[in-house]
């Protein structure tokens, strides 16, 4: 590969490669050019972006106009902003009147509900408590050597199991 690259060839690769409709990279400006080291690229393609800018603000420039053209131009403009305007006053003054009766519905319907009428029920059902978190009266298992036990309370009595016995013995405040 030859050595060395030239800032008119990293302009021309990056300009090949925004026309091609991609976003030019220091990868893709090497592999357009076949050659230079990442480090010089990346500083060749930083001072491509910064004259990108002026190029494209001289690219975006219009011709000079006649003077007549251009105050026609601005007259059409203006026309159009205060035809906007207008149109956008109406759709708000529309939403304000909508919210409005709105809100005249709501008064009307909490004034004419009795004061002590019960709450609606809701539609969906109350959401249950996750099993993770341990039910008032109960304790969780605990995982011992010999394997899972644990115990619940059930009123004055309380039963304990084990691996090894998988049956519940119920334990009264009498045996204990």
């Amino acid at each position: 590969m030859p050595r060395g690259i030239t800032q008119d060839q990293v302009n021309q690769a990056a300009d090949a490669i925004i026309a091609a409709g991609e976003r030019p990279t220091v990868e893709k400006v090497r592999q357009q050019l076949g050659t230079g080291s990442p480090n010089t690229v990346t500083r060749m393609l930083d001072v491509w972006r910064q004259g990108l800018s002026e190029r494209l603000r001289q690219a975006s420039l219009l011709p000079e106009l006649p003077d007549e053209v251009g105050q026609a131009m601005t007259a059409l403009w203006t026309h159009a902003l205060q035809h906007a305007r207008a149109q956008a006053q109406q759709e708000l003054q529309a939403e304000r009147e909508g919210l409005q009766r709105a809100g005249a519905d709501l008064d009307a319907a909490l004034l004419s509900k009795p004061p002590n009428s019960p709450r609606p029920r809701r539609s969906e059902p109350k959401p249950s408590r996750p099993r993770s978190l341990p039910s008032a009266g109960r304790r969780r298992s605990k995982r011992s050597k010999y394997g899972w036990s644990g115990s619940a309370n059930v009123g004055n009595n309380m039963c304990r199991r084990s691996r090894t016995e998988p049956t519940c013995r119920w334990i009264t405040h009498e045996s204990i």
